[in-house]
């Protein structure tokens, strides 16, 4: 008996949200440091959009490094999450108690 296999198309939705996280980050920046007009710092946020995404796919070392960024932007997100969540309450004084016999 055949096994049937049905091939997907791959949907980047974290890539492309990282991309608008980008833009956003530099559409603002645009806007605070060069001081532009808001429709222009707009502009360059959706303009950097597609500018990310070029540089993504058509280079490897771009990749690399807006991969490692965006891994390690994640990590310290998880970081201040759970150490927020630590300060707040009691749970991982539970979970992490030591046991009697140490």
């Amino acid at each position: 008996m055949a096994a049937k296999y049905f091939v997907k198309k791959r949907k980047n939705k974290i890539l492309y949200t990282e991309f608008f996280f980008a833009a956003l980050a530099s559409g603002m920046l645009a806007y605070i440091y060069f001081k532009l007009h808001p429709a222009i710092a707009l502009s360059v946020g959706i303009a950097s959009i597609f500018a990310f995404a070029f540089l993504f796919f058509a280079n490897g070392i771009f990749r690399y490094l807006f991969s490692i960024l965006f891994s390690l932007g994640w990590a310290f997100l998880a970081f201040f999450a759970g150490h927020s969540i630590e300060t707040k309450t009691d749970t991982t004084a539970w979970v992490c108690k030591p046991s009697p016999a140490l």
